[in-house]
Order: C-alpha cells, then sequence, then structure tokens
C-alpha cells in the first residue's frame, strides 16, 4: 500500500483472501491499540462517573464517558496522555505493534519491499481515528476539543517553534481556549517566559 493509497486496489482486485486479512489486521491493530491506552488510562487514573460514585476506566469506551462528562483541564490533560502523549514518547511504536500482528497472524512483507509497511500505516491512522472519535463525545455536553496541533493562523502569529513536550494539548471549551504542557501548566510555546501551573498536579509522567 503506498503513502496516498487508504486502500491498495491492486491487491484487493487480485487476492481473494484480501478483504478477510485486512479485516483481520485491523481487528488485531484496534485491540492492541484500544489495549494499550486503557492501560495507560488506568495508570494515571482516568475516572468516570456512576450511579455508585467515581470509577476508574476499564475498558476504551469509558474514557469517552470520563471525557465527555467531565471536560475539565486535567481530564483533557490524562486523556490525550492516554490518547496520544504515551505514543509520541515511544518512537516506532507503529513498528512495534506491526510486528505483533504480523507475528499473530502469520503474514510477511516481500523481500524486495521498501519503505513504511502497509501495516505500520494503518497504525498510525487507526490511533488517530480513536482519538478523534473519543474528542468528539463531548460534542452534546461540554463542547470541549482537545487540539494537539497549533492553527495556520497560530503557526502565522507565533512562528515556528520547537513544542517544549510533545504532549502540549490545547483544550477549547465554552469557556476557555488555552495551551497547557504535560504537566497541566499554561504554555505558549515560548522557553523563556514563566508559566504558571492552574491547577494542583495529581499525576506524574
Amino acid at each position: 500500500m503506498l503513502k496516498t493509497q487508504r486502500i491498495n486496489t491492486e491487491r484487493r482486485d487480485n487476492n481473494e483472501d484480501w478483504v478477510r486479512l485486512r479485516k483481520e489486521t485491523g481487528d488485531v491493530i484496534d485491540g492492541i491499540l484500544k489495549g494499550t491506552i486503557v492501560v495507560d488510562a488506568q495508570r494515571i487514573s482516568i475516572c468516570y462517573y456512576t450511579a455508585c460514585g467515581e470509577q476508574v476506566v476499564n475498558n476504551f469506551s469509558e474514557i469517552g464517558k470520563a471525557w465527555k462528562y467531565n471536560g475539565r483541564t486535567e481530564t483533557a490533560s490524562k486523556v490525550n496522555r492516554a490518547l496520544n502523549g504515551q505514543f509520541a514518547e515511544k518512537k516506532g511504536y507503529e513498528f512495534d505493534i506491526e510486528r505483533k500482528v504480523m507475528t499473530q497472524i502469520k503474514l510477511q512483507y516481500p523481500h524486495d519491499a521498501t519503505g513504511k509497511g502497509c501495516i505500520a500505516m494503518m497504525v498510525v491512522r487507526r490511533k488517530s481515528e480513536l482519538a478523534k472519535s473519543t474528542n468528539k463525545i463531548s460534542t452534546k455536553t461540554h463542547e470541549g476539543r482537545i487540539i494537539t496541533k497549533r492553527t495556520t493562523i497560530e503557526t502565522k502569529d507565533e512562528g515556528r517553534r520547537k513544542p517544549k513536550v510533545k504532549e502540549s494539548v490545547k483544550v477549547i471549551n465554552n469557556k476557555t481556549s488555552q495551551w497547557y504542557d504535560k504537566d497541566r501548566c499554561e504554555y505558549t510555546g515560548d522557553t523563556k517566559k514563566n508559566i504558571q501551573n492552574v491547577f494542583p498536579k495529581t499525576i506524574s509522567y
């Protein structure tokens, strides 16, 4: 599969097992990603509220519930950490997952294959889809959004800069619009400016 392709149409049209293998590959990728995200979410105590009170998440869908009903900056920071931050720290995570998937399904690339493998690309795309779907869950509640990239206007106004940390996140809701670093301090990207912790730090990374 080329970088410009979402579906390798040539393989699909000439391999009767293509549909089955793609679905099986996607299911395994989905399981590994969700499992990894849930483990990190439990480690940093992402919680959601039930009739019995506050409860640490047990599965991926409960991470969405935590964000849907709690739009605080602390929750946004934790959700961003589980969905994006941990993967930013693990360079080449997509290749690690690719190897696990190929071993489990017993697949291998042709010996003359070059560049990033299609399974690694599927991993990156699926991780992005999971983050986006979780982010959108708050649309009908607090309308908060978790953003990890600057807009074109922000880039133009602020100029080129290297983010202080990869887990920097912008939290937008109906009250505020502010960038924070991974320690949940207000962050503008200017390392020469003093930053102020806007609420107590309750977890460490």
